[in-house]
């Protein structure tokens, strides 16, 4: 009876009535509390949240009043709360929820706690859009903070952002820098750190690129789970065999064990990059083909 009371006078909208859940809301328990947003919520009565977010007790009711505001898409209020000296993880979430970037990068690029500051980066690639993931190349490329950039990075990971990633790859400066910069590439599922892994394995020397080594590794794998999903995988006698028809289905499968498979991927490697460097062709043996 309680519940659908104080629901009515949300949807029923009556300003005198919203205003008088603020006694209820202060004198209530947790889920009087939850009750009352819902209200205030259904009525878009912003102000009432605002109020119960800048006054809460603690940081679950606050966090509570803070994602309501979100829901409601209350920007300015938000925005008003986000003014205070150190803004909490519940706010961050609600910026990122209402895709607020300006609020995000303010405090990201602010002088509040370091580690708000590292989670305002990380929320910036729950935003999906092209300007977020801009923000986060700049601030990975202004940053001297090793946790702000690695951040940063983890960002762009999120928001899949693997051209952003690749562009940063391309001008790192430092080996250590490039290895990172690959291994996010790697957890990405396109063509991107195909692209980096083959730049860097025909531009290496054996003195000058000391990313090479683990970068080939990293490219053969890749090529390798990529060449075997287009095989069925079997088990037999506690070996993977990987199986395909070479043709229509009444065509016997053919069937390579994992090290043949490996094989035939790293013969086609063999082949393909003196081919791309202008040197002579060989028959290659083409993975899946």
């Amino acid at each position: 009876m309680r519940s659908e009371a104080i629901r009515s006078i949300g949807i029923g909208g009556d300003p005198k009535s919203l205003d008088a859940l603020q006694q209820v809301y202060n004198a209530g328990s947790a889920d009087v509390k939850d009750e009352v947003l819902q209200a205030w919520m259904i009525a878009g009565h912003k102000e009432a949240v605002y109020q119960a977010a800048l006054n809460a007790k603690t940081e679950e009711e606050a966090t509570k009043a803070i994602h309501m505001l979100a829901v409601m898409g209350a920007t300015d209020e938000l925005r008003k709360l986000g003014d205070r000296p150190n803004a909490s993880r519940g706010l961050l979430d609600a910026y990122a929820m209402s895709g607020d970037l300006a609020s995000l990068r303010k405090i990201a690029e602010g002088n509040g706690e370091r580690s708000i500051r590292i989670e305002a980066v990380h929320r910036i690639g729950m935003i999906d859009s092209d300007e977020s993931r801009a923000a986060l190349r700049d601030l990975y490329t202004r940053s001297t903070d090793a946790e702000l950039k690695e951040a940063a990075l983890q960002g762009m990971l999120m928001a899949g952002d693997e051209q952003g990633v690749l562009a940063l790859y391309r001008a790192a400066k430092t080996s250590d820098e490039k290895r990172a910069l690959l291994r996010t590439l790697t957890m990405m599922d396109g063509d991107a750190a195909l692209q980096a892994i083959d730049a860097a394995l025909e531009t290496k020397s054996p003195a000058a690129s000391p990313a090479a080594a683990p970068a080939e590794t990293a490219l053969l794998e890749k090529k390798f789970q990529r060449a075997a999903k287009q095989y069925e995988k079997f088990q037999q006698e506690g070996q993977t065999m990987y199986c395909k028809r070479t043709g229509t289905k009444s065509m016997p499968y053919t069937c390579l064990t994992e090290s043949q498979l490996r094989s035939e991927v790293q013969s086609y490697e063999r082949w393909r990059n003196p081919v791309q460097r202008g040197g002579p062709p060989v028959v290659p043996t083409v993975p899946g083909g």
